[in-house]
């Protein structure tokens, strides 16, 4: 087996009889172009789509059956790594729930076709049949700005009112501005990050982009557009199709024919254009038909040789003669993997049939493998083999997270206390532009006691918390008074007397004899690969820890925490099984007997096929059935115990 981790999947299908001849077709025929695609399986649309692409100046729309397979779609373009610009086109729908992201990521599409940029688009038929801003109103949207323009800040600002942004103190979300002296913050509808615009008196001075959490700037640029929110239109006579936006050098693709034109619901919404004039529109631009397609005479064929990956039901002995027979034959095998650490148990797993197959690593895993027999390769996925949960990775555009100190920051007002790690309680006294030399800096007024003044940089927020001890009764501290850091000098020494005393502690556990569990095994290994969900980082962390600690020489003390669902039960099932498999007993105690039988169940279908005996103990339990339970534990016959309290009497 070889290790590979970066990978032209391009490369192994760049002598592709049946990709060569779909390109003449293309080329000599673009206009009229209606061509079946027969029998492709897996993720092998996504390989030849990429290499039409990279080889063609043809733009691409993929119109796939629902939301989910567009995703994944898109997931797998992103996986081929061949820098392919491809954006996901959503329906409007889920606006109404307040997914800013739909707005942003529709408004990018039109974006990028009106740059007449070479593009692909990942879309659906809910989507694509939806009526959207024609080009003259889409325009109206906008405002564009450069640096060095002359600007009337007056004119800006009824601008932006008139596109329907909204004045706050901080921007925030989409659609929101703020005015501050000469710095000018604006959230367009079409770009993730909100823009900053410095102005030098009536001259735009630089204009960037900058994370909302930290203020921090990212991206300087020249010019920019600031989009409004173009779902707001209710006006249908300002709409049109999609199609409409389209460049004529665009290859359409449709999964399913019959989804696209047999809906009724275009027709019975104004939202939506007809089935009638979407059949007309399909007929301007050359289209590829995989899946389920509408037979018609005037469709060329062109019929793949190529099956589905096989189901292995984790039996790894059947894998390897899969491979094995496939290699005889003169195939090329291949295996996606979605993470180093899951690369790493496959290894372990592979290691004595390194001649099978190269593993390659991705940022995500092909969605579905497949066997080419044109070609000679066979690519297969690791999530396929160990029936685990494959989930694309999607580009959400617009992010709240870590935006909690500005939020608390528009929160306060004048005469708020707050407390800075430096130099202790102080009240708010506002927001205030100063010039520093050439430099336009936004902060913060803090005063002090004897009215003492304190400006900090609008990005040192974090050295800054609300004061939250109760207001009465408040002294404010003085500017160089000691009060402050005595202060902090006399919660130190709290917090050191408490550190010494955990850290005699555990010098004692440490000194305590106990039990240096043994390295993994490959049914360990075989556990942990066969996951249905693919780890998170936290995971891969607090599993590798918590090992390290089992296979030391003393007893292990540890606390894991976590959210609901966040794979603590996991965690403990698999440093269950490593006690287990070094021929020792588990007990798991839970608080409530409904936990006890949920966590059996649980145990139980995880540890299914693997030789591991489960009871349980709790109150439902019946004497008679708790007492061959607890002789089965004396004999050795149960290894893992789950129970409440009961256990332990």
């Amino acid at each position: 087996m070889q290790l590979v981790k970066e990978f032209d999947f391009l490369k192994l299908f760049e002598n592709d009889k049946k990709s060569k001849l779909l390109i003449e077709k293309l080329k000599h025929n673009s206009s009229k172009c209606s061509i079946i695609l027969e029998n492709i399986q897996g993720s092998l649309k996504a390989i030849i789509a990429g290499t039409i692409f990279k080889k063609t100046n043809f733009n691409h729309l993929f119109i796939l059956d629902n939301l989910e397979d567009a995703l994944y779609f898109l997931d797998d373009l992103n996986n081929l790594n061949v820098n392919i610009p491809n954006f996901l086109f959503p329906s409007s729908n889920r606006v109404n729930l307040g997914d800013n992201n739909v707005i942003l990521e529709r408004i990018e599409v039109l974006n990028q076709i009106s740059n007449k940029k070479k593009t692909c688009i990942i879309t659906y038929p809910e989507a694509v049949r939806e009526k959207i801003l024609n080009k003259k109103e889409f325009k109206k949207k906008q405002v564009k700005i450069r640096v060095g323009d002359q600007f009337d800040i007056e004119d800006f600002i009824e601008t932006l009112y008139n596109l329907e942004f909204k004045n706050t103190p901080f921007v925030l979300e989409p659609g929101e501005f703020a005015i501050r002296g000469f710095i000018i913050d604006v959230f367009s509808y079409s770009n993730e990050y909100p823009y900053r615009v410095l102005l030098n008196n009536d001259i735009i001075d630089t204009i960037s982009s900058f994370k909302v959490s930290d203020q921090i700037s990212i991206e300087n640029f020249n010019k920019i557009s600031i989009i409004s929110n173009i779902e707001n239109e209710l006006d249908i006579t300002k709409k049109v199709d999609f199609f409409s936006y389209l460049p004529k050098n665009t290859i359409i693709w449709i999964n399913n024919e019959k989804s696209l034109f047999n809906n009724n619901l275009s027709d019975q919404d104004t939202k939506y254009i007809s089935t009638s004039f979407l059949e007309k529109l399909i007929v301007d631009y050359p289209c590829l038909y995989t899946g389920i397609f509408l037979e018609k005479l005037n469709h060329e064929k062109i019929r793949f040789l190529s099956s589905s990956q096989p189901t292995f039901n984790r039996n790894f002995e059947i894998l390897i003669d899969n491979l094995d027979s496939y290699k005889n034959r003169g195939y090329m095998s291949f295996i996606s993997v979605s993470s180093a650490h899951q690369m790493k148990r496959l290894m372990n797993i592979f290691k004595n049939y390194l001649h099978l197959v190269k593993l390659i690593k991705c940022s995500n895993s092909l969605k579905e493998g497949f066997i080419d027999d044109d070609n000679k390769i066979l690519l297969y996925t690791d999530h396929q083999i160990f029936e685990r949960h494959h989930q694309y990775k999607s580009k959400r555009i617009y992010k709240t997270e870590n935006a909690i100190s500005i939020k608390e920051l528009t929160n306060l007002k004048k005469g708020d206390y707050i407390t800075h790690f430096d130099y202790g309680v102080g009240m708010f006294d506002g927001l205030r532009i100063k010039k520093n030399a050439s430099n336009i800096q936004e902060s913060i007024k803090i005063i002090y006691k004897n009215n003492d003044v304190l400006y900090i940089s609008i990005h040192a927020l974090y050295k800054i918390s609300k004061y939250k001890d109760g207001e009465s009764n408040v002294i404010l501290d003085k500017i160089g008074s000691p009060r402050w850091k005595n202060l902090k000098e006399k919660v130190k020494k709290k917090i050191k007397v408490v550190a010494f005393d955990l850290i005699k502690l555990y010098a004692m556990r440490k000194m305590a004899q106990g039990f240096a569990f043994s390295k993994d095994t490959y049914l360990q290994t075989e556990l942990e690969a066969a996951f249905i969900f693919q780890d998170t980082e936290d995971q891969i962390k607090i599993t590798k820890e918590i090992k390290e600690d089992m296979e030391r020489p003393y007893p292990m003390d540890r606390l894991v925490c976590g959210d609901v669902g966040f794979g603590k039960t996991e965690i403990a099932i698999r440093a269950a099984f490593k006690a287990v498999a070094d021929n020792k007993q588990v007990a798991i105690l839970v608080p409530t007997t409904i936990l006890a039988l949920q966590h059996y169940k649980t145990f139980t279908k995880r540890l299914k096929g693997f030789p591991c005996t489960i009871q349980y103990l709790n109150r439902f339990v019946s004497k008679k059935k708790s007492m061959e339970i607890i002789d089965d534990l004396k004999e050795g016959l149960v290894d893992i115990i789950i129970g409440t309290h009961k256990i332990i009497s």
